[in-house]
């Protein structure tokens, strides 16, 4: 689960991060400062320790550079962006929809027992073989109740905690007690 946190976060970080190419340089690097000069399709941009750089701005850039102003704080945005902001929406929340933490729970009639295990029938027809040991607890209507109260025939709730296996009884709910017979 962290490691589809991780992967979106650096992904997002990697396409919104801010990208600027020095045309000097063929590969993208990192300038802000103050805009000193426009001229064409390259910036100067004086930084803040006083060195002046030349920034070439790329040609899809073109139809904005009239709205650039000398004097102006220069910070060039590739448009990946766009690509990111979709990748988060995507995978953020299928990251948070498989979080860990839920408590699993299975419904049934117990068809066997014994001082170690449950058998548990569900409404599906299927029999799953509950472990149990000390730390489990048994309850009816919310109070504590004894393990011999548990009995063939009864209608439970078998709390598993996370669901994988080998399945262990963390909590065994017994439901309403059986009316009694005439």
């Amino acid at each position: 689960m962290k490691k589809w946190i991780i992967g979106a976060v650096v992904l997002g970080a990697a396409l919104l991060a801010p990208r600027f190419a020095r045309a000097h340089e063929g590969h993208d690097h990192t300038v802000m400062g103050t805009i000193a000069s426009i001229d064409g399709t390259n910036l100067m941009v004086k930084t803040a320790d006083g060195k002046q750089t030349m920034v070439m701005r790329r040609r899809q850039r073109r139809r904005r550079r009239s709205r650039l102003r000398e004097g102006w704080r220069r910070m060039d945005m590739n448009r990946n962006w766009i690509i990111g902001a979709f990748a988060l929406s995507i995978f953020l929340p299928a990251a948070l929809y498989a979080h860990a933490g839920h408590i699993h729970k299975i419904m049934g009639t117990v068809m066997a027992l014994d001082a170690k295990h449950v058998e548990v029938k569900t409404p599906s027809g299927e029999v799953l073989s509950i472990a149990v040991t000390e730390k489990t607890s048994v309850v009816r209507a919310k109070k504590k109740i004894t393990f011999s109260e548990v009995q063939v025939g009864r209608r439970v709730i078998v709390n598993i905690g996370d669901g994988e296996d080998p399945l262990i009884a963390n909590e065994i709910e017994l439901g309403a007690a059986k009316p009694a017979t005439k």
